[in-house]
């Protein structure tokens, strides 16, 4: 009797583990798929982002003024160095390994990967209004334009482009935080 009590233990305690496991391979690939919502759309405005830096790169014998060639490299640089940044804090937010930690690592895992990519996504905020404003030489000029803008391009581009941008950017912040979050609950249900 003893013998088959042991037994049935620890057949009990092997099903145990393989369900945990399970649980664990489960959570781990909803979590990826969670987060894939906000890594897809990231890849696409990375490539065209880099699409437009090699447009730009090949356009700069157009840039004859200062002026335009500055605003031509601000935005180069803006539009190569933002994605790279958001990718790589999306990839570290991916990289959390619920599997091999134990619960308190993978939160703090988690806590610290959150914070630099929402951090990220605020400096891609302020960045962006930059890169609306050198950008509008850049294209005008690239589509072959003057070397300088008029006064009224200016007056309606700019407060039409705030607002768009501010609308935008709003709502693409408020899916990264809410996307944030419902992995934060994911990875609180493992801990229940």
């Amino acid at each position: 009797m003893k013998n088959l009590w042991t037994e049935m233990s620890a057949k009990l305690e092997g099903q145990k583990k393989l369900t945990d496991k399970m649980i664990m391979m489960m959570t781990q690939e909803r979590y990826q798929r969670k987060l894939s919502k906000i890594r897809t759309p990231e890849l696409i405005s990375t490539a065209l982002s880099f699409i437009m830096v090699l447009l730009i790169l090949f356009s700069l014998n157009k840039f004859e003024t200062p002026f335009l060639l500055a605003c031509a490299i601000a935005s180069a640089t803006i539009l190569s160095v933002l994605p790279v940044l958001s990718l790589w804090s999306i990839r570290q937010v991916g990289r959390v390994d619920i599997k091999a930690s134990n619960y308190k690592d993978v939160l703090l895992q988690y806590a610290h990967a959150k914070r630099r990519l929402l951090s990220i996504q605020r400096l891609s905020f302020y960045l962006g209004f930059v890169l609306l404003v050198v950008a509008l030489p850049v294209s005008v000029r690239m589509m072959g334009g003057k070397t300088h803008i008029e006064t009224g391009t200016w007056l309606w581009y700019l407060p039409l482009g705030f607002v768009f941008f501010f609308v935008f950017a709003r709502w693409v912040y408020r899916c990264y935080v809410h996307v944030t979050v419902q992995l934060e609950d994911l990875l609180r249900e493992i801990g229940e």
